[in-house]
Parts: C-alpha cells; structure tokens; sequence
C-alpha cells in the first residue's frame, strides 16, 4: 500500500473531492491504519492482564 504521509501528519482531505479511485484508495489506507491502531491498542489491553 503506498503511503499518504499527509495523512499522517493530520490533513484531512475532504473525500468527496477526490476522484472515485482516489476514494477507494484512501478508504484501503484508513482501514488499514484503523486495523493497525485496534491491534495496537489489543496488544495493549492483552499486555495488562
């Protein structure tokens, strides 16, 4: 998956504006850095049991 550092470092882009596969691409991106988060956050919550 290719990076977007622009969305690391905080700009949101409105979606709508962007073209149709543009949309799908960021849609791919931010699941992927949601999946990433949730897993981080578990490996944290498995962590203090």
């Amino acid at each position: 998956l290719p990076e977007f550092p622009f969305f690391r470092h905080g700009v949101h882009f409105d979606l709508n504006r962007l073209s149709e596969q543009l949309k799908m691409h960021f849609q791919l991106y931010v699941s992927y850095e949601k999946k990433a988060e949730l897993e981080l956050q578990l490996n944290k919550i498995g962590g203090l049991k």
